[in-house]
């Protein structure tokens, strides 16, 4: 009689359309898509696990409509380049995206001052505030202990943009921002995150939007496209104003901005909903080609 196979490990993610790739360090690369985690519909799911299939990392990334991942192998860089398609992005139906992401993981911070502090992700990934680190006098916190020991106050606001008023947030996505209040000055830390950058930045509604562009680096707000066209020429066509809104920390007072700054929020205002990207490439990169 036939011995059956031996099985080695045994590891259960709720991914579909998987494609497995072994990695440099005896780990394995996963993708596929997820309807449990990410921006809706279908998203693009890279998992990273050790020799044994523990997990070490998973980030999804795509919009509100179908993206799957349909193959991934790591590059000579120790990233990863993932290749698929996309409903959310692109020219409509289905278009072809490749994703690569940054060598490494690895850790932001954002400096915050006493009273209130706009904040973003400068990643273009989810993060609960209960994963940020809290750094004051040279010390670690997490966040709840942050929150109890009087340094921060536990409530993060963020701003619907179909309701047009302020709303709780206990996960931050990438694009939009966020209002901090701290009662003590400190670093906010987001540790083993591994950055992908695309195009998209975020998507506007009419009215004010509260909003980030999720890049590890400065952006200028003229190297920002407005539904594939140039900022200069949507604020022509009266599809959004020229004003940029940030928020001094240390002043306590709002500015125009010129320049976007990770980690940082700004107020925008549309006169009709369209879709922010970037033609500017950061750290890593992605690509969608269209047919």
């Amino acid at each position: 009689m036939p011995v059956p196979p031996k099985v080695e490990f045994h590891s259960s993610f709720p991914l579909e359309s998987v494609l497995i790739s072994q990695t440099s360090d005896g780990g394995y690369i996963i993708t596929g898509y997820t309807m449990s985690y990410g921006a809706g519909g279908d998203d693009i799911w890279l998992i990273k696990t050790d020799g044994m299939g523990n997990e070490i990392f998973n980030n999804t990334y795509g919009g509100i409509y179908s993206d799957v991942g349909y193959s991934v192998q790591q590059t000579s860089d120790g990233g990863y380049i993932i290749a698929g398609h996309t409903l959310s992005y692109g020219a409509g139906v289905h278009d072809v995206w490749l994703i690569k992401t940054a060598s490494s993981e690895t850790s932001f911070s954002l400096s915050v001052f006493v009273g209130w502090n706009f904040i973003s992700l400068p990643f273009n990934q989810s993060s609960n505030k209960t994963d940020i680190i809290v750094e004051y006098a040279d010390v670690n916190y997490t966040w709840n202990e942050a929150v109890t020991n009087g340094y921060i106050n536990d409530y993060v606001f963020g701003w619907s943009r179909t309701t047009q008023s302020y709303a709780f947030a206990n996960t931050l996505e990438p694009g939009y921002g966020y209002w901090l209040y701290a009662y003590e000055p400190c670093e906010l830390w987001v540790e083993s995150f591994t950055p992908v950058y695309d195009e998209y930045v975020t998507s506007l509604e009419s009215g004010w939007n509260l909003m980030s562009v999720p890049y590890y680096e400065n952006v200028s707000k003229v190297d920002i496209l407005v539904d594939n066209t140039d900022w200069d020429t949507a604020v022509g066509n009266g599809w959004i104003s020229d004003f940029v809104f940030g928020w001094n920390r240390a002043g306590q007072y709002y500015d125009f901005c010129d320049t976007l700054m990770p980690g940082y929020a700004y107020w925008m205002y549309a006169y009709q909903p369209c879709t922010l990207e970037s033609h500017i490439n950061y750290l890593s990169f992605s690509l969608i080609f269209y047919w």
